[in-house]
């Protein structure tokens, strides 16, 4: 925060704000894009549904709908900051942590349950080899 002293004049706060929040959000959809396709190959492997690809239509909903909620949530953060920018500063570190648990969660019960459903296969089996070999 020291050297925005400085770029306070160059760069107006709004806009500020938007760049800074940036790479969190880029990190929360790279993150879903990574469970979206451990789910993927979770539900192959385990073979939960007979119709797959209807079932993978829907993680894929599933995977925007979580994208576009994030984002529209975002721009309200913002268009609260527009207007009283002392409840953003203070909202917006609250807004990314919870974000940021959120997507470890995912990432650790995903991550485990693919890694719990590979050990589970048989050892010579081509589909955990090829599932290895992806993941």
């Amino acid at each position: 925060m020291y050297f925005m002293i400085g770029a306070s004049y160059a760069i107006p706060e709004g806009v500020y704000y938007v760049i800074w929040s940036l790479p969190g959000d880029l990190l929360f959809s790279t993150y879903w894009l990574l469970v979206f396709f451990w789910a993927d190959a979770y539900h192959h492997a385990h073979k939960m549904s007979n119709n797959t690809e209807q079932a993978r239509k829907l993680r894929i909903i599933v995977l925007i709908a979580c994208n576009v909620l994030l984002y529209l949530i975002q721009l309200a953060v913002f268009i609260i900051g527009i207007f009283d920018p002392r409840r953003f500063i203070v909202g917006q570190p609250y807004f990314f942590s919870c974000i940021a648990i959120l997507s470890v969660l995912v990432f650790v019960v995903y991550g485990s349950l693919l890694i719990c459903r590979m050990r589970k296969s048989p050892i010579q089996s081509s589909l955990r080899r090829a599932k290895i070999r992806k993941v």
